[in-house]
């Protein structure tokens, strides 16, 4: 996926609500509850997801 690659577009944890359409608090709660299912890199305090994390939220929610 283009998303994936090294150079692909990184996003923070509101950049993912934002683009899935729920709150950071209920994405919080998801990638608490399903944290195999992501990947991600973190810096201090800050979790950075690669771009294909947006299908992977929608994909949770539409089965919910």
């Amino acid at each position: 996926m283009a998303g994936d690659s090294i150079t692909g577009r990184k996003l923070k944890i509101g950049d993912i609500a934002d683009l899935s359409g729920i709150s950071e608090r209920d994405l919080r709660e998801l990638i608490q509850t399903y944290d195999s299912l992501f990947s991600y890199r973190t810096i201090g305090p800050v979790k950075i997801f690669p771009e294909g994390t947006v299908k992977i939220v929608k994909d949770l929610i539409n089965l919910s």
